[in-house]
């Protein structure tokens, strides 16, 4: 739990779902911060704990309000994990704050996000100068 300005208590809920075999989804609702994200690594650590490892876990942000240095230290330990494992970890539905943490901390390109280009479909030659294809 967190506090909000106004002094209430801020939690964060994890609803964890299987849209598809072989991938899970975790919205989170609240903030992620110190005194929260032990609820979302335990969480997620019995996702990838299971066998087989899911090939995908989708941490859906719509609802994730503020994200501190712990939530960060937490994401970047899910990364690490899904890495050793082979799966995917996406950040889906990433808001503009989470977003500017994670360029600010030169993170961003560790997570996978739902509307990133498939590689394989890219030009391998990227962008012109202009922002065209090249």
């Amino acid at each position: 739990m967190t506090s909000t300005p106004d002094g209430a208590t801020a939690l964060l809920h994890l609803d964890v779902s299987t849209p598809r075999t072989g991938e899970v989804q975790v919205a989170l609702t609240g903030d992620l911060g110190y005194e929260t994200a032990d609820e979302l690594l335990h969480v997620a650590s019995e996702v990838l704990g299971a066998s087989p490892a899911p090939h995908r876990l989708t941490l859906d942000c719509a609802e994730l309000g503020v994200c501190d240095s712990m939530g960060l230290s937490t994401l970047l330990m899910l990364h690490r994990r899904t890495l050793a494992l082979g799966t995917e970890l996406v950040l889906l539905h990433r808001r503009p704050p989470l977003v500017r943490l994670l360029e600010i901390t030169g993170t961003l390109t560790l997570f996978a996000h739902a509307d990133s280009p498939d590689p394989a479909t890219e030009d391998p030659s990227g962008p012109s100068r202009d922002g065209e294809p090249g």
